[in-house]
Parts: C-alpha cells; sequence; structure tokens
C-alpha cells in the first residue's frame, strides 16, 4: 500500500486550513460596532486554505441587508481569490427572530449535490460560510441544512452544521479559534449484541481536527445510551485516516484484531460499527479498512474486509 502511504502524506501536508489567517484583532459580532470591517472568506484553486477578507458593511444596513452583502462578496470573489461557493452549488436564506436574545439567527438552505461534494471542498465551503456569517452585526446563530439521501432512497432536508456566539473563539494566534457544531450518527451494540443501534451525537469540531477521526474516536470511547455497547475492541488504536475519491482508508492497530472475540455475528457488527458511521459522513461513500497499513482478506476469522465497505441497514436494530 505504498501509494496510500504517499497519499496519506500529501493529506497532511495539505491539512485543513493551513492558510487561514486573521485580518488584525477579531471582535464577535455582538461587539462590533456597526460600519466596521468585519471578515469573510475565500479559498485557493485547490480548496486547501482559508482566506480572511475584509468586507465594508453600511451602519444603515439591517441584518438582511447584511447578509445578502456577504453572500454578494462571497459569489463575487476578488482578484487573485476564489470563492468557497462551489459550482453547482447554490445557498439560499432566511432569517428568524430570536426574541429570547433579542438577536436574529440565519439558515442557509444548500441547493445542490452537496453529499458529493470533495472533502476539502465541503470543509471549506461550509466552515468559510459559517464563519463569514456568525460576524455578522445581530446575528447570534447561523445554521446550515443540506439534502441527504435517506436509507429508504427518499431524500430529507437535514442540518449539517450549527453555529452559535458562543462557539466563537476570539483568539487570532491560535488556528483553533473558530469551532463548529455538527451531528453525528453512531452505531453500537445493542443490548444482547445481536445488532446495531444508532446513537445521534453532536460533535463540537476545531478547525484543524477532521470529522472522521472525530467519529472514530468517539467509536472507541463508547456508548452514551443505556443499554448500548462498543462493538470496538479494547486497545484498538487508528494509525491513520484518508478520503480519496469517497473511500475512506481507516488504519487500525492490530489490537483492533487481536482483542476481537471470534463469531462471524460479532465480526461482521465490528466492522459495521465503523463502516456504518464513517458513511454517514458527507464525502464518504465506503471504508476499506487496513491492519497496520496491510489489507487482510478476512478481519478475525470469516468476514471479508479486502474491499471498501458500504453502508448494511440490515444490521440495524
Amino acid at each position: 500500500m505504498k501509494s496510500l502511504c504517499i497519499a496519506i502524506s500529501l493529506i497532511v501536508c495539505l491539512s485543513l486550513f493551513p492558510g487561514c489567517q486573521d485580518i488584525g484583532g477579531e471582535e464577535s459580532s455582538a461587539g462590533r460596532q456597526d460600519g466596521e470591517s468585519i471578515g469573510i472568506f475565500y479559498t485557493n484553486e485547490t480548496a486547501t486554505t482559508l482566506q480572511e477578507y475584509g468586507l465594508e458593511l453600511s451602519g444603515d444596513f439591517s441584518v438582511e441587508e447584511q447578509v445578502e452583502a456577504v453572500m454578494s462578496a462571497l459569489e463575487n470573489p476578488p482578484q487573485d481569490l476564489v470563492s468557497i461557493l462551489p459550482e453547482g452549488i447554490r445557498v439560499t436564506r432566511e432569517i428568524e427572530e430570536n426574541e429570547e436574545a433579542g438577536t436574529k439567527s440565519v439558515i442557509l438552505h444548500v441547493v445542490g449535490d452537496y453529499e458529493g461534494l470533495a472533502p476539502n471542498v465541503e470543509n471549506v465551503f461550509r466552515a468559510g460560510l459559517m464563519k463569514s456569517m456568525i460576524r455578522i452585526s445581530g446575528v447570534y446563530s447561523v445554521e446550515m441544512w443540506a439534502w441527504q439521501e435517506g436509507e429508504d432512497g427518499s431524500l430529507k432536508e437535514e442540518r449539517v452544521s450549527y453555529l452559535t456566539q458562543d462557539t466563537v473563539i476570539v483568539n487570532e494566534a491560535d488556528e483553533n479559534f473558530f469551532r463548529d457544531t455538527v451531528d453525528v450518527r453512531l452505531y453500537f451494540l445493542s443490548e444482547d449484541g445481536t445488532r446495531l443501534v444508532e446513537e445521534t451525537r453532536t460533535a463540537t469540531m476545531l478547525m484543524s481536527e477532521r470529522i472522521e477521526e472525530k467519529v472514530l474516536a468517539m467509536l472507541i470511547e463508547g456508548a452514551q445510551e443505556e443499554g448500548h455497547r462498543s462493538a470496538i475492541p479494547e486497545g484498538t488504536k487508528v494509525n491513520e485516516i484518508l478520503v480519496q475519491n469517497g473511500v475512506c482508508y481507516v488504519d487500525l492497530n492490530e489490537a483492533f484484531v487481536r482483542n476481537q472475540v471470534a463469531g462471524e455475528e460479532l465480526e461482521l457488527l465490528t466492522v459495521y460499527s465503523i463502516v456504518n458511521s464513517l458513511t454517514r459522513i458527507y464525502g464518504v461513500d465506503s471504508v476499506q479498512l487496513l491492519i497496520d497499513g496491510q489489507q487482510r482478506e478476512f478481519y478475525k476469522s470469516s468476514v471479508r474486509i479486502n474491499t471498501p465497505l458500504s453502508y448494511n441497514a440490515d444490521l440495524i436494530q
């Protein structure tokens, strides 16, 4: 798997948003004076960085007018910068009153094949758009919704990101000053160990973190709901993760095999605890398991893992 190792090295070199910069001392929109410049975000041709750009907004603009001004600016980047909005993607928006906070909420609806975006393009699009919008004066929270194919093949709109003023960390010297929250679906063992059961969690993501790594860490950490059990063998560690062309390559240590209780049914549930959880992430269509960098024909004894595996609804309770 030399090609995998080379690809992993390239991905690490381009690790999420190394070019993210701030333009001076940032303040949250709640404390910013009307009419000042706010930072909005563009990217580069390979969609591997976020680059901040100052946008002047009139102090006479309403929240609605500021939102439209920001969207117009994002759609029309300055020379030498690239829009974070992917080709073929359109964003509609609505604004709701947040009576309790005395501010407003911006709800963004993604129109287009959001699920088909490459991971780096999706990360730049989502983080850049959410972070640009949260800086608008008078906006307390921003939500992003996108269409996703359900288990029955039907399309339904789901929230893919949620950000509030409380989750923006103001520290220009730290690349992780931006936090995002993402809903994830995790699959654990049922109480009797015969099926997989789903837990929906809200994961808080730092700018430098990857959602695939977060999902695996939560699986290894274990279930939270009563009657649910982790399917991951004790001592399992993640060596490396790479997403390429819709395939998530997951390299685990030998303990993942050595400490697994033998038996086709339990082995199958363990494998698909990982596969089903990761394929719920946008941009991941299948999962290829590796053990210490090597591809194996079988997991412990009888479950084949020599090809990428797709979501399996038949195992879910």
